[in-house]
């Protein structure tokens, strides 16, 4: 290998504090990060569905995935755009209470399981490969 040479990139993000706020009582800048974790995932979400639509129909009715709209996105758009593997492990919880949060979660996981994609060296995006949940 050369200096100065990318060899792998690997990404952990953990995205805990997504729980309802007005279950944790959450205020001040532990609220603000809730948010914003909550605003990311749903960008995540979005960029999954689409990658999903677009793997699903022809070449000239596929949408743009809006990597730019969280940093999360923007970090993850090579992995996700098929220039590498993505895993994604989700917690859910046993409790009856947290039934609501727990299915939202499988769902959510679901639709990333349902993207694939083929990693490649060059820049252009091939799908083949399963996202693993």
């Amino acid at each position: 290998y050369k200096l100065g040479e990318q060899i792998a990139k690997l990404i952990v993000c953990d995205l805990a504090g997504s729980e309802r706020t007005n279950r944790t009582h959450n205020t001040g800048a532990r609220l603000r990060e809730a948010a914003n974790i909550n605003q990311s995932l749903m960008v995540l979400g979005r960029c999954l569905e689409l990658l999903r639509w677009n793997q699903n129909h022809p070449p000239a009715q596929r949408r743009v995935v809006p990597y730019r709209d969280a940093k999360i996105t923007r970090l993850m758009q090579g992995t996700l755009s098929g220039n590498g593997k993505t895993v994604m492990i989700v917690n859910v919880s046993p409790c009856v209470r947290d039934i609501d949060e727990t299915v939202h979660v499988l769902n959510y996981s679901s639709v990333a399981k349902e993207v694939i994609n083929i990693p490649t060296n060059s820049g252009t995006p091939k799908r083949k490969m399963q996202l693993a949940t």
